[in-house]
């Protein structure tokens, strides 16, 4: 048998982080994950969209444990290369911007929140149409942020487009449309 490259252990890794994450054992998952970072900062894999889910799965962890900061950074490395490898008008770069929107709202900076989500539904209605679940997800998201903002009629817009899509898409039983 022959030499194993280290990148090829990081899906692996990844997989396993995300099954912990998934089942809320944050500890495990970022156990998972600080072993592929090391892979891919050793320079090993240099596989850009690979980092950049780490990278996302990371900042993720970072969130649900109250890292906000941390997952700030995280998200961001992950926006920068989706921009970079990608393009502005790519659906990885509205999930960013989204996830970059909402730890900035768990840091309690709205304005930043609102310009985030705000980039969001613009591409995912070029990608996707605006019949999708994910434009209803970027419009709540918004919605929450005009909220927080205290525009209250921009929140309740918003929130009327989001529940329209999930009512439309989803039927009146789902636990987005009754979240909406």
């Amino acid at each position: 048998m022959g030499v194993i490259p280290l990148q090829d252990y990081c899906n692996d890794l990844l997989i396993l982080g995300n099954m912990c994450l998934n089942h809320c054992e944050y500890e495990a998952a970022m156990t998972y994950f600080e072993v592929a970072l090391k892979i891919i900062h050793s320079g090993d894999a240099n596989d850009a969209l690979g980092k950049s889910k780490l990278y996302l799965l990371v900042g993720t962890t970072h969130k649900c444990k109250g890292n906000f900061e941390q997952a700030k950074n995280y998200h961001t490395h992950a926006l920068d290369i989706h921009l970079e490898q990608l393009g502005p008008e790519h659906v990885y770069v509205a999930a960013s911007y989204n996830n970059l929107g909402t730890v900035y709202s768990d840091l309690g900076d709205f304005q930043k929140a609102k310009e985030n989500h705000a980039r969001a539904p613009d591409i995912y209605l070029k990608q996707l149409g605006p019949e999708h679940v994910d434009v209803a997800a970027s419009y709540n998201n918004l919605g929450i942020v005009y909220s927080d903002l205290g525009d209250f009629q921009k929140a309740n817009d918003n929130h009327t487009r989001a529940l329209d899509i999930r009512l439309e898409q989803l039927g009146p039983e789902q636990t987005h449309v009754a979240a909406s």
